[in-house]
């Protein structure tokens, strides 16, 4: 029940982030107290072509020109998925800068609801294992996250992203012209 929710929880903070970075941010940070990774990245992939890094677990900056992360992007750009849109790598299949210490990755790819070139290829790295819930809870939790990032990607409106100060003052000129415009 508790398990229930968190889950809840975590795709309300994903729902309430205002920009695609912010949807990023929690889906990798937020995600460890119901997967329990040692790592966590999330890609964008149009067309299955270049991955793009939107999040990394415990990064307040991203860092997409880190060995490590081009490491997992060549990773993604490369992968093939099952039918259920996962994939689990090995330690005896990943390059050797991310095999060390007994990695192994779940990837799970996050089609767009939106679109169908658009996904979004979120990998959680494990020590030795997998423990066994985790594709069942991920594909569930990773639903929620595609469409949080559709979302902040498409809807919200990147125009009128002004400080508040700005569009404060702005108005109050507008209003201080018309009524003197009305005073005369």
């Amino acid at each position: 029940l508790k398990t229930f929710a968190q889950v809840l929880k975590f795709g309300h903070d994903l729902f309430d982030a205002r920009e695609l970075a912010s949807v990023a941010a929690i889906a990798v940070n937020d995600s460890r107290i119901l997967l329990n990774f040692r790592n966590a990245v999330l890609f964008e992939s149009v067309s299955d072509r270049k991955a793009h890094l939107l999040g990394q677990f415990a990064q307040a900056e991203l860092h997409p020109h880190a060995a490590a992360v081009q490491c997992q992007k060549q990773l993604v750009e490369n992968l093939k998925f099952e039918t259920d849109n996962t994939c689990i790598v090995p330690t005896d299949k990943l390059p050797e800068s991310l095999a060390k210490d007994n990695s192994v990755y779940f990837c799970c790819k996050l089609p767009s609801p939106a679109s169908d070139e658009l996904s979004f290829i979120w990998m959680l790295e494990y020590e030795k294992e997998i423990p066994p819930y985790v594709p069942n809870l991920a594909k569930l939790m990773g639903k929620s996250v595609a469409e949080a990032l559709t979302l902040a990607k498409f809807t919200r409106n990147t125009a009128w992203k002004t400080p508040r100060k700005i569009k404060k003052t702005v108005l109050f000129i507008l209003l201080a012209v018309l009524f003197a415009a009305a005073m005369f």
